[in-house]
């Protein structure tokens, strides 16, 4: 028999035993067909929409966090700022302090770009009280002098400037003499015969003693800065002495005018 004419009695065969079952058969017959797989997909729809909701709440739990973490650390950089002002005022009091001079605290508010080096522009000035000639320290050593003085503002030249000298000694021989200003190399110290007994290391400090009437700003025995170099230049009286100064004047933020 061909197979065009077996078809037509297939299809016949077919039809008349899925008409002779009972109807729930069918149902269960197409069920089995298609239903399991439609009943599987329908869970895995379920258990993906799961997982996604699973994912969407750790991300925002994860945002929360976030925001509560950079809010710490926000505030955990305005307690350190707070700390190292009181710290700083603390340890400038007591440099202060050891001198039996009183001293106004000031911030540095600007530098000209040609003497950037040389001087710096602090937010004290008239009003406060602040004088030409005052002298000007951190909370570690002498950083310079008052030589302009605004209403509000004043000009202070820094101890790198070659304007700049004042009386110092020696702290392990008691020698005196004066350091100046050599920007922009370091400063250096004169009046030390080529005999005198200077080292590198010996610790400058102020001597107390006026070169002039306007040079005489600071109690003595305060630190400036530390010998580096010791030369002794053939037919020279004097050694050539280079002093590094205690505070990297590049940074100053914070400075203190003695009264």
């Amino acid at each position: 028999m061909k197979p065009s004419r077996l078809t037509p009695i297939l299809i016949i065969l077919f039809l008349t035993w899925v008409f002779s079952r009972p109807l729930s058969s069918i149902v269960l017959f197409i069920y089995e067909g298609t239903g399991a797989q439609l009943h599987k997909l329908v869970g895995n729809v379920k258990e993906v929409k799961n997982e996604a909701l699973d994912l969407i709440g750790t991300e925002k739990k994860l945002e929360i966090a976030e925001e509560k973490n950079l809010n710490l650390e926000l505030e955990n950089t305005k307690l350190k700022a707070k700390l190292q002002e009181l710290e700083s005022k603390a340890e400038q009091l007591n440099y202060a302090s050891r001198f039996n001079y009183a001293t106004s605290p000031a911030k540095v508010i600007g530098r000209s770009p040609d003497t950037w080096h040389r001087q710096i522009i602090i937010n004290k000035g008239r009003k406060d009280g602040v004088k030409v000639g005052q002298g000007v320290i951190s909370n570690k050593s002498i950083i310079g002098q008052i030589t302009k003085v605004g209403e509000s503002s004043s000009i202070v030249q820094l101890s790198q400037n070659r304007d700049w000298k004042m009386g110092i000694k020696i702290k392990r021989t008691d020698q005196y003499g004066v350091i100046v200003g050599d920007y922009p190399s370091d400063p250096h110290l004169e009046l030390f015969p080529i005999d005198s007994d200077l080292q590198v290391g010996d610790w400058v400090l102020s001597s107390g003693i006026c070169i002039d009437v306007n040079s005489c700003p600071y109690p003595p025995n305060m630190l400036v800065g530390q010998v580096v170099e010791v030369r002794r230049e053939p037919k020279q009286v004097d050694l050539l002495v280079k002093v590094a100064l205690e505070d990297d004047l590049r940074y100053l933020e914070n400075v203190y005018i003695i009264r």
